[in-house]
């Protein structure tokens, strides 16, 4: 052939169904895959909100703790002075 084509033969159109069939699974696989790591993600993300928001709660919880100490502190300021 002058143009430099070869020429058509059945099994050229097999494989380029089996080429397009493969790519259209592995664009799925893909798809999937996208769908596990953004799952992933958002419960990363969840689990570190949930951290927090215990972390904030205990930071509440000692400062009442430490107020409440000092408070005690400042009342047993008195005791043992006649000793």
């Amino acid at each position: 052939m002058a143009n430099g084509l070869q020429p058509y033969t059945g099994d050229d159109m097999g494989a380029a169904r089996e080429k397009v069939h493969a790519a259209e699974a592995a664009e799925r696989e893909a798809l999937r895959m996208l769908g596990s790591a953004r799952s992933a993600v958002k419960e990363a993300k969840d689990h570190i909100e949930r951290l927090a928001v215990q972390a904030d709660e205990e930071a509440r919880r000692a400062g009442m703790k430490q107020k409440e100490a000092q408070a005690l502190r400042n009342d047993t300021r008195h005791l043992g002075r006649h000793i």
